[in-house]
């Protein structure tokens, strides 16, 4: 696939507060070392609070999170978009479940980087994966269908849920 000559990248640190200062980087032909030189000094000071995150504030393509979900201050739940949020974390004490939500809910995916290699998840991380969006169906035929969010789908594929007849249509 062809890669875009430049990208725009709009950095927003957060912790129980979201910084009003929006850094911005240019990604010209894949070189984003102003960028990493940001990301790898970053103070990260303890507190989070995920909940004072409101991602319709912002206008972009898709969001980049770098988060292990564990909110120690204030609200929990941040307010999604409809914008695609990947979502990259690197602990193993985290909050999996909410940071796989987060990335179903908008149409993305969550990387546990504790649990894949950076060489393992780079093609997660530059090929969008099909995905299972919802299943279409009768309610006198069929309920509690699961999966019931978006969810990538890399092999063989599963819904579940509750017959309501001998058969339905999905």
């Amino acid at each position: 696939s062809e890669k875009p000559d430049a990208l725009n990248a709009e950095y927003v640190v957060f912790s129980n507060t979201v910084e009003k200062k929006i850094e911005k980087y240019a990604l010209n032909d894949g070189v984003w070392k102003q960028l990493r030189g940001r990301l790898e000094k970053i103070q990260y000071d303890g507190g989070t609070s995920l909940g004072q995150l409101n991602l319709k504030k912002y206008s972009c393509d898709e969001f980049i999170l770098f988060t292990d979900g564990l909110t120690n201050y204030g609200p929990a739940e941040m307010t999604l978009a409809a914008t695609p949020v990947t979502v990259v974390n690197s602990r193993h004490t985290a909050d999996h479940s909410y940071l796989k939500y987060i990335a179903s809910k908008t149409g993305s995916v969550y990387i546990n980087l504790a649990k894949f290699s950076p060489e393992e998840a780079l093609p997660v991380l530059l090929n969008q994966p099909y995905s299972f969006v919802k299943a279409v169906y009768d309610n006198a035929e069929a309920a509690e269908l699961y999966p019931s969010l978006p969810v990538p789908v890399t092999g063989d594929f599963t819904i579940a849920g509750v017959l309501k007849k001998d058969k339905a249509k999905i």
